[in-house]
């Protein structure tokens, strides 16, 4: 992978995080919202249900007096009737009144309250889009932090030489060996392919020393080849031949 889409990748973690965090607050906050209207609408029911109650005990009230006005013969209590039926009606009226605003009220709410839920089913899906961002941004992060290639270096170091520290991939670095040290092509003895093995082993245990050395610290800096042949020439001793 690319170490620069790397980068961008790690620095784009931390703006995805927080719009993950910012989307999570808003989703508490609609849903919160949206519980409140909730109760809301069920309160309106109960007033609803309330008010029809109130409703039929005037109607009993008003059929009572009716009742009442037909078994009576005396013209005072006829009109005491008309008074009370009168009345009754008003308060009929008023009831009724008052029962439509609250199913106008109730289906607003209910509008309402789809509208949240609209809203908080793309907020969700906006979350669930960022959280699968999210993870493969962390997946890609994690492989480019602890993947390590293998390294095509035939460098032969000395065992008082320390490797250095790379931060760059191990196939991005130049061969540190000159052309007439490079390794020859031609076939080895027996006893030339075991040292050749032994020094293979050396090398290995040297590159996952430096592997791990990276890892842990991170912000040393990036040592170009040049450099690391010079060190690698000023530590090693005067007058010293081949692998000791």
């Amino acid at each position: 992978m690319d170490p620069q889409h790397v980068r961008q990748l790690v620095a784009d973690n931390p703006r995805l995080r927080r719009e993950r965090d910012d989307l999570r607050k808003e989703l508490g906050e609609l849903r919160s919202e949206r519980d409140c209207l909730q109760r809301q609408v069920a309160w309106n029911d109960k007033a609803n249900d309330l008010l029809r109650s109130q409703l039929h005990v005037a109607r009993s009230r008003e059929q009572a007096s009716h009742q009442q006005r037909d078994e009576s013969k005396n013209n005072s209590f006829a009109k005491l009737v008309t008074e009370e039926r009168n009345k009754l009606a008003h308060e009929y009226d008023a009831l009724t009144k008052i029962l439509d605003e609250e199913r106008q009220r109730s289906k607003e709410l209910s509008a309402k309250v789809g509208y949240v839920s609209r809203g908080l089913q793309a907020r969700e899906k906006q979350l669930r889009a960022a959280n699968r961002e999210l993870a493969k941004l962390e997946g890609h992060t994690n492989r480019s932090k602890y993947h390590v290639e293998e390294d095509d270096d035939d460098t032969d170091y000395r065992e008082n030489v320390h490797p250095p520290t790379f931060k760059r991939s191990l196939n991005q670095r130049k061969p540190l060996h000159t052309c007439a040290d490079a390794p020859s092509t031609s076939k080895k003895r027996p006893h030339q392919e075991d040292e050749a093995d032994e020094d293979a082993t050396k090398v290995t245990k040297r590159m996952k020393a430096a592997s791990v050395k990276r890892q842990s610290n991170q912000t040393r800096p990036v040592h170009s080849a040049r450099v690391v042949r010079e060190t690698t020439r000023r530590r090693l001793p005067t007058g010293s031949s081949g692998m000791q």
